[in-house]
């Protein structure tokens, strides 16, 4: 019984030691402050420059992360070959991005100040070039994430499908925005490829936010679950192993810690379902303002009981 109570305790000590569950942030802002730099120190635009829509309305959508409103990837370590693919290829073209938004925004400055053909030219292809390379990165973006809930448990089967179901939908129109922009070589096409991003951009923070919602519950709820079956199988433990009456105390008054914060995280963890139901649209301040509090609160709460049971099981054993 020992022995089995160790193997079930020690991985998710582990688990709650090694990241924050769901919660742990890889930024990605250092992807998105070159364009957000350079677009507040290029000069006012006047008529006869490139015009928003061929030089700049690309970059204001942003970035690939400001596209879906994300700037942080929050997921636990998964270690699935594919994950693992998926995130290293993701990082390597954020720095992509970072170098071809660098590239455009030195292009759209020189343009903006010599007026010149050959620098309207370079302004184009630079636009280009960071069109196709935001796709790519969005589609990647999307396909870790959908990786990621895929390889979520703790949460319902329906919710978890819907956005899936989004997240395939987003990755097909975001591959033929990016074939349209591959075979688009004038100013007026890459015009109209930008505002066509425009609009099929507008459901991607929402999706992205709601199954970064539903990894961090199903993350969260997996291990309260663990812990709880833990906690049972501890009393159980304990009850074939008589101590004094003192140890017995202690072991009441741990009990009844244990028991109230379990009984919190639980409630909370129904609040914070409830709330997900009740927001059809997640963005990133109502991610923030409805969700994101209680899930510090929810995975605080369940470190808590981890250690709880830590100590009720080599402790007062």
């Amino acid at each position: 019984m020992f022995k089995y109570l160790l193997a079930l305790l020690l991985p998710i000590l582990l688990l709650f030691s090694n990241s924050n569950l769901g919660l742990a942030q890889e930024t990605a802002q250092q992807a998105t402050t070159p364009a957000q730099e350079s677009e507040q120190e290029s000069p006012e635009q006047e008529d006869t420059e490139l015009s928003d829509d061929e030089a700049d309305g690309d970059l204001e959508d942003g970035d690939a992360e400001s596209a879906v409103g994300i700037d942080v990837i929050q997921t636990r370590p998964r270690q699935t070959a594919e994950i693992l693919r998926l995130r290293d290829l993701y990082r390597d073209q954020v720095e992509r991005y970072r170098t071809v938004d660098r590239e455009f925004q030195i292009s759209k400055a020189q343009y903006q100040q010599i007026q010149t053909l050959q620098s309207l030219e370079e302004a184009v292809v630079s636009t280009r070039e960071v069109l196709l390379v935001r796709d790519q990165v969005l589609i990647t973006y999307f396909e870790l994430m959908l990786t990621s809930l895929e390889d979520t448990e703790g949460i319902d089967l329906v919710d978890k499908r819907a956005v899936i179901n989004e997240m395939i939908e987003h990755i097909e129109v975001l591959r033929e925005h990016r074939d349209a922009v591959a075979q688009t070589t004038n100013r007026e096409g890459i015009a109209e490829r930008v505002e066509e991003f425009a609009l099929l951009s507008e459901p991607f923070e929402t999706t992205a936010y709601k199954g970064l919602a539903l990894i961090n519950i199903g993350d969260i709820q997996t291990v309260y679950d663990k812990a709880r079956l833990i906690y049972a199988d501890i009393l159980t433990y304990h009850q074939e192993q008589p101590v004094s009456a003192v140890k017995q105390q202690e072991r009441l008054r741990a009990y009844r810690e244990a028991e109230r914060e379990l009984e919190r995280i639980g409630l909370l963890l129904r609040e914070i379902r409830i709330e997900y139901g009740r927001n059809t649209t997640i963005g990133r301040d109502s991610y923030d303002r409805v969700l994101g509090n209680n899930l510090n609160s929810a995975y605080s709460g369940t470190s808590q009981i981890i250690f709880y049971l830590r100590e009720l099981f080599l402790e007062l054993t």
